[in-house]
């Protein structure tokens, strides 16, 4: 399997092509389940943008359970011993809620 138990985590040996790499690596950011995320990111941006704070943190939450849900992403980070290991939800939920600070820079601008 690609996942072993190493130290009470789980250690996955080989990322799925729709798992999201929680690294900032031009190989995460061109890893398809990253590219997917940044698709998803842009499409809910103005929902969040315009949102009271308590809902920018349900769509955030959103976001993730529909990757987890329907894409079967993982979110993956890198422990100590440099293994990729599936994050905490709160790490998640921090890094998409930064990521959605980016957005703006991430589409082209319109000519």
């Amino acid at each position: 399997t690609a996942m072993r138990q190493g130290r009470g985590f789980a250690i996955v040996e080989c990322p799925r092509p729709y798992d999201i790499l929680l690294t900032k690596t031009r190989r995460a950011s061109s890893h398809p389940g990253n590219q997917l995320l940044r698709r998803i990111l842009e499409e809910r941006y103005e929902e969040r943008y315009t949102a009271h704070p308590t809902e920018k943190q349900c769509i955030t939450a959103q976001v993730a359970d529909s990757l987890e849900r329907d894409y079967s992403c993982r979110f993956l980070v890198k422990n100590n011993e440099n293994c990729w290991v599936l994050a905490h939800r709160s790490a998640v939920i921090d890094k998409l809620s930064n990521s959605f600070r980016f957005v703006p820079r991430l589409k082209p601008k319109a000519k």
